[in-house]
């Protein structure tokens, strides 16, 4: 069923989500809504919102779950560059430690005692990098 057909409309015919859209009528800008032309989208939304056809099982949601999907991309993504960040840092830590090793500022004792906590660390966030690769490749 068609947003039209819901509402026995008589200006279908005018309105540009006719003939194709009726079931997406919420993203088409300019509809003839109750007989109004809807010109901003951010107006018009507000109208679907309360409308009893876009409330209905009869409008086709998935647009909104691309939407929303590729909303959950981005946060998978920002939180991958989040601990590949993280991880550049963990890493240049090891890096210092070694260095102070290497030029004789602290001795084997002390190098285990700094560089077993950032190799967990590091271990750590490789871990949850990879389980975050997962879920992006799915």
């Amino acid at each position: 069923m068609n947003c039209w057909e819901m509402f026995d409309c008589s200006v279908k015919e005018d309105c540009p989500a006719y003939p194709e859209h009726g079931s997406r009528c919420a993203r088409v800008e300019g509809t003839l809504c109750r007989g109004k032309k809807q010109v901003m989208m951010s107006r018009k939304i507000e109208g679907c919102n309360t409308c009893r056809y876009y409330n209905s099982e009869h409008y086709d949601r998935t647009f909104q779950e691309f939407i929303r999907v590729d909303r959950a991309i981005e946060k998978l993504k920002a939180t991958e560059n989040e601990l590949q960040d993280r991880l550049v840092s963990v890493e240049a830590d090891i890096d210092k430690v070694l260095d102070l090793y290497q030029d004789g500022l602290i001795d084997k004792k002390k190098l285990a005692q700094r560089i077993d906590p950032l190799n967990c660390k590091k271990q750590a966030l490789l871990t949850k990098l990879d389980t975050l690769r997962v879920d992006l490749d799915d």
